[in-house]
């Protein structure tokens, strides 16, 4: 009997991960296995036949390895991201762009971003899962069409619509209008990003209450008119449905302001770390007495526990809150 084939790694070092996986999919048919982080790419492993192929970035990358959780207490200040024109993209996974929205990943612990996909049509996508503790898409603007393991067909995710993406279940982006927009909160920043090349999807099974690393898909279609579910001072706030299915990893909602002048903030006694990005419209916030900073549509703030602040705004200015 003849012996079995022994695979075979080589390692190279590349200036820019995302490219060189570009060559070696595109021209020598090799086949993704792993890349992360996936905003930024330092490593990847791609596979043809028994051959390997690791990676490595030799830019500078993240401050630990990847799948390692951070303590999240470097950051003991609110940490402001601002959009518009001057915003910084940079390339990332399957052709898509992203824009950090907190720097410093809270030393790890956590990451939000902001994803585009410039052009339309199919999406250079591949049968994925992460290895993480938390994942939630929230769709901003256009229109994205997604598969998920046992979760029935393939749907569009549209603006206000999200998703909460359990621990390694099995995905696809298929399709997208050009310039869709999604806001991402994963946690812990640097996580491993899989391929699976034996699953085939849709599984052509849907089933609701599967469990993904102890947590449950979740969807909201802002279509189906989820309604209020309490008050923030003056703030309408419509939860998503998010901290049942992930075990109460993370809430999310959606604020909507009700009057002039609406107002609400926390006396530092908040043990979570909670993530604001503004929709639309103007908002003004002070944290921990450091004086007034302004917040428009595209804007962020990442604030940490304990911090005592307060937000306040015109009506119908609308926020997406998620605490982790």
């Amino acid at each position: 009997m003849d012996a079995p084939e022994q695979e075979t790694e080589s390692v190279l070092t590349v200036d820019d991960v995302n490219a060189a996986v570009h060559v070696y999919t595109r021209h020598f048919g090799y086949l993704v296995e792993m890349i992360g982080p996936a905003d930024a790419p330092v490593e990847a492993v791609l596979r043809r036949g028994d051959r390997l192929i690791r990676l490595e970035s030799n830019q500078q990358g993240p401050d630990r390895p990847l799948n390692q959780p951070g303590s999240g207490e470097t950051h003991s200040n609110p940490i402001i991201s601002r959009g518009g024109d001057n915003a910084a993209w940079t390339a990332g996974r399957a052709g898509m762009e992203y824009r950090d929205l907190v720097p410093g990943r809270l030393d790890g612990a956590l990451i939000a971003s902001q994803i585009r996909i410039p052009v339309g049509g199919d999406v250079e996508d591949y049968i994925h899962y992460h290895k993480l503790q938390f994942q939630l898409i929230y769709c901003l603007a256009g229109a994205i069409k997604l598969v998920y393991e046992d979760q029935g067909e393939s749907f569009w995710m549209r603006p206000g619509d999200a998703v909460l993406q359990p621990p390694e279940i099995r995905h696809r982006v298929l399709e997208a209008e050009p310039g869709s927009e999604v806001i991402e909160v994963a946690a812990p920043s640097g996580h491993e990003t899989w391929a699976d090349n034996e699953i085939h999807l849709p599984t052509g099974r849907l089933i609701p209450s599967r469990k993904f690393g102890g947590q449950s898909f979740a969807r909201r279609n802002s279509a189906d008119g989820t309604p209020v579910y309490g008050i923030f001072g003056g703030f309408e706030a419509m939860d998503l449905g998010i901290s049942a299915a992930s075990g109460g990893a993370a809430s999310v909602f959606q604020l909507r302001s009700t009057e002039d002048n609406a107002n609400f903030g926390s006396a530092g006694v908040n043990q979570r770390h909670t993530f604001y990005y503004v929709l639309n419209g103007r908002l003004k916030g002070e944290f921990n007495g450091s004086g007034e900073h302004s917040l428009t549509a595209g804007d962020s703030i990442m604030i940490p526990p304990k911090t005592n602040y307060n937000l306040v705004a015109n009506a119908n200015v609308s926020i997406l809150c998620v605490m982790t």
